[in-house]
C-alpha cells in the first residue's frame, strides 16, 4: 500500500517535467557560410588558368591578460583565401581575408560584431604561440623566402614582418612580449630599406623588435666593404639562424624565452638582460650577437665578424 501511494505523488511530478519540456522552443543554432568555388580557364598551348575561392572557419578563446579583469570569450575567425595560378608558372599567388567575430554585449545574436579585420598576400595562416599571436604566411617562389607576419590576436596589429621564426621573449604573469624578427632581402617580398630611395646598399636583412602591436625598432644587417656596382650583396642575402639568450646561470635559450628579472615591474627600462643570436651559413660560418638594453637593441655592444656590419633605421 506504500509502494502504490509514492508511484502516485512520482508519476504526476515527471509527467509535468515532460510536458514543460517538450513546451520549449529550442534554441536555433548559430550559422554562417561562405561559399567556395573553383573555375579553370583554358588558355592558348594548353595551358589552364584556375581561380579558387576557400573559405576556413575556426573558433579561439581570447583569454584576458594575467591580473585583468573579464572572462575568457570565445571569438570565431572567418578566413577566406583566393588562389589564383597558371599551369606553365611557378607559385600560386594567394590573398587572404580574414575577420574575427565576438558576440556584442546584450545581442540576441553570436558573432555579430567585427573585433578586427586583416587582408593582405597569403598562402597559409595559423595560431602563433597559445593564441596569444595570428600568423599569416606568404609562400615564397623560384628561391625566395617565405615571408611571416605576425598579429597582435587581440586587436589584429601588425606587430612583425619576418623570414625567420620570430623569436618571442615573456614577461611572465604579465602581458607583456616582446617579438624579434629578421627580414631578409630574400623574402618573397623583400623589406622596404631594400627598394626605391630608402634602398640601403650591400644590404643583407632587416632586424626587429617588437611589441604585442607596434614595431619598436629596426636595425639593418649589411654586408662590409664598397658599394657595388648594382648595390646588392655580393653573397646570397638568406636568412640566418635566429635565437634568443638570457644572461644569468639559470640561461634560456631559443625562439620563446621567459624574462623573469622584469616580472615585479616590466617597464621599458627593465626589458634587457638577454641578446639576439645569428648564425649566417655560407662559406665561413658568421655568428652576430646583439645585446637588447632598457628595451633597445644596444649596438655598442654588439659583436659582428668582420664581414658585416650593423646600422640603425629605427
Amino acid at each position: 500500500m506504500r509502494r502504490r501511494t509514492l508511484l502516485t505523488l512520482v508519476l504526476p511530478t515527471l509527467l509535468a517535467a515532460s510536458v514543460a519540456v517538450a513546451g520549449a522552443a529550442p534554441q536555433a543554432p548559430f550559422r554562417r557560410q561562405t561559399p567556395a568555388s573553383v573555375e579553370e580557364t583554358a588558355l592558348p598551348d594548353g595551358v589552364f588558368h584556375r581561380k579558387i575561392v576557400q573559405p576556413r572557419y575556426e573558433f579561439f578563446t581570447l583569454w584576458p591578460d594575467p591580473g585583468a579583469p573579464g572572462e575568457p570569450e570565445p571569438i570565431l575567425l572567418e578566413q577566406i583565401f583566393r588562389i589564383t595560378e597558371n599551369t606553365d608558372a611557378e607559385g600560386s599567388p594567394s590573398t587572404l581575408e580574414a575577420i574575427a567575430w565576438r558576440t556584442g554585449k546584450g545581442s540576441k545574436s553570436r558573432y555579430d560584431t567585427k573585433l578586427w579585420s586583416i587582408s593582405g598576400e597569403a598562402n597559409e595562416a595559423d595560431m602563433l604561440r597559445y593564441g596569444e599571436f595570428y600568423r599569416t604566411t606568404q609562400y615564397g617562389c623560384c628561391a625566395s623566402e617565405n615571408v611571416q607576419r605576425v598579429y597582435d590576436l587581440r586587436t589584429g596589429r601588425l606587430a612583425a614582418v619576418s623570414t625567420v621564426q620570430p623569436a618571442v621573449v615573456e614577461v611572465p604573469n604579465t602581458p607583456v612580449r616582446r617579438l624579434v624578427g629578421y627580414h631578409s632581402l630574400s623574402g618573397v617580398v623583400p623589406p622596404p630599406e631594400a627598394e626605391g630611395e630608402k634602398r640601403l646598399p650591400r644590404l643583407l636583412g632587416i632586424l626587429t623588435l617588437s611589441a604585442r602591436g607596434d614595431e619598436l625598432h629596426r636595425v639593418a644587417v649589411l654586408e662590409a666593404g664598397p658599394p657595388t656596382q648594382d648595390g646588392y650583396p655580393e653573397r646570397e642575402p638568406f636568412s640566418p639562424d635566429l635565437i634568443v639568450r638570457t644572461d644569468g646561470k639559470d640561461s634560456e635559450v631559443g625562439t620563446e624565452v621567459n624574462l623573469w628579472a622584469a616580472e615585479k615591474n616590466p617597464v621599458p627600462s627593465n626589458l634587457g638582460g638577454y641578446r639576439v643570436e645569428m648564425t649566417f651559413v655560407g662559406e665561413t660560418t658568421e655568428v652576430v650577437y646583439v645585446p637588447v638594453v632598457a628595451d633597445d637593441f644596444d649596438l655598442a655592444h654588439a659583436t659582428v665578424p668582420p664581414g658585416l656590419k650593423l646600422a640603425r633605421v629605427k
